[in-house]
């Protein structure tokens, strides 16, 4: 009596992999934009946290601080410290690198941004490096001074240094607020709309 073999020839087996294969293929342009919209995301609540921060210890130290964010490349780095140095308050509090990872650039622009902002106000997306290093300064009570504005950024873009077709994200500042929103969304029809 003969034994019936059990398992996959390797016909079997080969067909598999190629559907594995073509599955894969076809996925693979959806899982990079995924990750690149990640990257943008991370960064974006990078920037928001030194904001957050540089508002925080303006308020603990009832003094002027300022986050300088970027360098001229538009590479994502952010550095909180004093506008006035003494010994109670340091001319570097806090700095790092932006978190994200490779592969996104920031653009800072110091025009007033009105608030709400109209529709048109985030179609164009800012250069790469445009407006950086910058800065965002708050006072004692966790304002933007008024003296800083026109000056100071008041909007920040997030973008993909690999595909200009990518997400782009936009931080508006103002008044010592801050808002993340998508330009590609309406603010009509999404909160997350610009």
């Amino acid at each position: 009596m003969r034994r019936r073999q059990r398992g996959l020839s390797s016909i079997e087996l080969m067909m598999g992999v190629a559907i594995m294969a073509i599955l894969l293929a076809g996925g693979l342009p959806s899982f990079q934009a995924w990750i690149q919209g990640m990257r943008l995301r991370a960064t974006a609540e990078s920037v928001i946290s030194g904001l957050q921060i540089a508002r925080a210890e303006a308020l603990k130290r009832n003094a002027r601080v300022r986050l300088t964010l970027g360098d001229s490349d538009g590479n994502p780095v952010w550095r909180v410290g004093c506008v006035n140095v003494s010994p109670d308050c340091p001319a570097q509090i806090q700095s790092r690198p932006l978190e994200g990872g490779g592969g996104v650039r920031l653009g800072a622009d110091a025009t007033p941004v009105s608030s709400p902002p109209p529709a048109s106000a985030f179609v164009v997306a800012l250069r790469a490096g445009a407006g950086l290093p910058g800065d965002v300064t708050f006072d004692g009570f966790g304002r933007m001074p008024a003296s800083a504005a026109g000056v100071d950024i008041a909007r920040i873009d997030i973008m993909s240094a690999v595909s200009g077709a990518a997400r782009r994200l936009v931080i508006a500042v103002g008044g010592g607020q801050f808002r993340l929103c998508d330009p590609a969304l309406s603010a009509a029809s999404s909160a997350q709309g610009c």
